[in-house]
């Protein structure tokens, strides 16, 4: 062994226990770069996605555990927000896949299944998710607050079967595929991208601060990255997650992902001062108050209908036969 060989062989990298698939397997609805991003996620097993939004992380999901699923069997399961859960419905069906949305694994009617499900479910302990074979974290950055959270400590024991207690921590299975996927990780916040890690039993997070940090012994979770270890962190940590910004990271196209230039109009609009009026202890106000409520905004002369401030906007503009202002419901119908 050479002495660059043994150098080498002290890197590290995130194992692989996911699947051989071809691209063909995926459905080739998914634009290239996402049928790419799920044929590494599925041949890592357990990976992170940090895809910018508007790059399809909500069917790159789908997919990676709809396949993954056929491969290991039972039942899939994707945790969500509830407000992103008829997206995802949406998306499953454009798609082809069958999904349900469950509180209780008594709603679970197909042994082979994919269900959906929320973040308070899980860590109510109204859900276990042990009894699924693939997991995926939508929106995972509920992980962010590392062990100061409910969220993660109930995660890190359900999903990677890692229960910490004041006396004792009990490893269990877990579930044995995990994804996670969020549009905002901080790469600047090492302690998350830690957690990420230890989440996908990637890295322990002891292991992780020792290897790459030195310890700012005045502040907790306050870590600097060793400049000799930097590079090889960054290396370690694209061995299990990928951050993608536009297609073109990934050497595909960028067509219909370029926006066009932001055009900004500023008007400026007079305000009269003078009427600022005084307060309840009859200080005189310096400004006017900013209109906050429904009396206040009534009680704003300048708002009134046909004011010649907005009026003379609209006039300058092509707004296609559409005004896009809204005062009050006592607007003139011709307005609309």
């Amino acid at each position: 062994m050479t002495y660059e060989e043994f150098l080498q062989s002290k890197t590290v990298a995130a194992p692989s226990i996911g699947f051989q698939i071809e691209l063909d397997e995926i459905n080739p609805m998914l634009k290239p770069h996402q049928a790419a991003i799920v044929q590494w996620m599925i041949e890592g097993g357990r990976r992170a996605c940090f895809a910018a939004f508007g790059l399809g992380k909500s069917v790159i999901q789908i997919e990676a555990v709809r396949i993954t699923r056929e491969y290991a069997g039972g039942m899939a399961l994707i945790v969500l927000p509830l407000g992103v859960r008829q997206e995802f419905v949406r998306d499953a069906g454009m798609l082809g896949v069958k999904v349900k949305f469950i509180r209780r694994i008594e709603e679970c009617d197909d042994p082979e299944g994919i269900y959906l499900t929320n973040y308070e479910t899980v860590r109510d302990g109204k859900l276990n998710p042990q009894l699924f074979s693939v997991a995926s974290l939508d929106e995972a950055a509920c992980l962010r607050g590392f062990g100061g959270t409910k969220t993660f400590r109930e995660f890190m024991r359900l999903f990677a079967g890692d229960g910490k207690t004041m006396n004792a921590r009990v490893r269990t299975d877990g579930v044995r595929y995990r994804y996670v996927a969020t549009a905002t990780p901080s790469p600047n916040d090492y302690i998350e991208l830690l957690a990420y890690a230890a989440y996908l039993d990637i890295m322990d997070v002891s292991a992780a601060k020792t290897r790459f940090f030195k310890r700012d012994s005045t502040k907790a979770d306050c870590l600097t990255i060793h400049p000799h270890k930097e590079r090889e962190f960054w290396l370690w940590v694209a061995s299990w997650a990928l951050f993608l910004q536009t297609p073109s990271d990934l050497g595909y196209d960028d067509t219909g992902y370029v926006l066009p230039e932001i055009v900004v109009n500023w008007h400026e609009v007079a305000t009269d001062h003078s009427q600022a009026g005084h307060e309840k202890s009859g200080q005189g106000r310096l400004l006017s108050n900013s209109t906050i409520g429904v009396q206040e905004s009534a009680k704003c002369g300048c708002l009134e209908c046909g004011s010649p401030h907005y009026s003379g906007w609209f006039d300058s503009h092509e707004t296609g036969g559409l005004r896009q202002w809204h005062i009050f419901q006592t607007e003139p119908p011709e307005w609309f």
